[in-house]
């Protein structure tokens, strides 16, 4: 059994419930959430690569592009990596001629044709987001659907099918994410932390899902903020064995996010420790660093744009990151109160 407290861990007893509607809902609203999480994340993903053109030269952007997508395909073969799947479920065979990943990489890098731009992959969003998903992790949408039966027939497989499920789509939202990082880690060390920087902020602030989350974080109730924000994390597969659990404090001035291990820059961070893909952290202090030098890793300091893109777009932040370097580093985020901002 899972942490009660945790995402999966709520899933799990909804499921071992007497009424199979319960589990099914608690499930259909998992489900939700990652293929949201994995939406997103392909959006952004395709908007780097868009946000470069202004940035770089074609030439300059085919040399980057092509090294971190070797990078990118190498990780996936790291000796003892749970995360990254390469090979197909063999009781899939039959129904995806591709392992998720494989997809994936067809989907981000293909061969013979031009990357889809991030405009045409938003109104495809727009209109069948079930179709995207379909197309980049067509084991995860199987799997989904092997488990809705096994939860309705209250089935002695559920157990097996959550397993196989939540395996997957950690292992797509973790390929993902190593795709952004593996791009901006490129771009850091070919042309230096300014170039990367400036082009992290363009790409975040040219997806329009993502700005318009930062103004709906101005605008909401704090307590509301946290919980969102909680939300957010554990779609993330934050916390111990990516179950899906941030913890959730109060105090006075404000409410503090606590993740024992993130699920984007921690377990990038965690992989890097351990010998399963390179890494490298920024050089110098800056604002997107928190002013710490040679700690902070490409990804993480998308963190801090957290809290530069709400001064930019509403004058102040109700955010703070406390970033904890290390690939143990448990960082927080503190959601600040009325009248605590900064």
């Amino acid at each position: 059994m899972n942490a009660p407290s945790s995402a999966r861990g709520r899933l799990e007893r909804a499921i071992e419930g007497e009424d199979p509607r319960e589990g099914m809902a608690e499930f259909s609203l998992c489900y939700k959430k990652h293929q949201e999480m994995i939406l997103s994340l392909l959006e952004w993903a395709l908007q780097m690569n868009e946000s470069s053109k202004g940035l770089f030269t074609q030439d300059e952007m085919s040399k980057v592009r092509s090294i971190s997508a070797q990078k990118w395909r190498a990780s996936f073969h790291a000796e003892g990596d749970p995360g990254f799947r390469v090979r197909i479920n063999p009781g899939l065979r039959d129904e995806v001629p591709l392992s998720s990943v494989d997809a994936l990489q067809n989907f981000l890098e293909p061969v013979g044709k031009d990357q889809l731009l991030p405009e045409e992959y938003r109104r495809r969003l727009s209109v069948d987001p079930a179709q995207l998903i379909s197309e980049v992790a067509p084991e995860v949408t199987i799997l989904a659907t092997r488990l809705m039966q096994a939860i309705d027939k209250h089935s002695a497989e559920t157990s097996s099918c959550l397993d196989q499920y939540w395996h997957c789509v950690v292992s797509v939202h973790d390929a993902v994410i190593s795709y952004i990082d593996c791009y901006l880690t490129e771009v850091l060390r070919k042309f230096g932390q300014a170039k990367m920087e400036e082009l992290l902020q363009k790409s975040v602030l040219d997806c329009p899902s993502r700005r318009a989350r930062f103004l709906k974080g101005l605008e909401i109730p704090e307590r509301q903020l946290a919980e969102f924000l909680k939300e957010n994390l554990t779609a993330h597969f934050s916390g111990p064995n990516r179950e899906g659990e941030v913890e959730l404090r109060e105090d006075e001035d404000s409410y503090h996010l606590i993740m024992s291990l993130c699920g984007t820059g921690g377990v990038l961070r965690e992989q890097v420790a351990l010998g399963r893909r390179e890494g490298e952290v920024c050089p110098q202090a800056s604002e997107m660093t928190w002013d710490r030098k040679a700690e902070v890793p490409p990804y993480c300091t998308h963190c801090a744009f957290n809290e530069i893109a709400c001064r930019q777009l509403g004058g102040y932040s109700p955010l703070q990151t406390r970033f904890v370097p290390g690939p143990q580093g448990k960082c927080e985020w503190v959601i600040l109160k009325k009248g605590k901002s900064k």
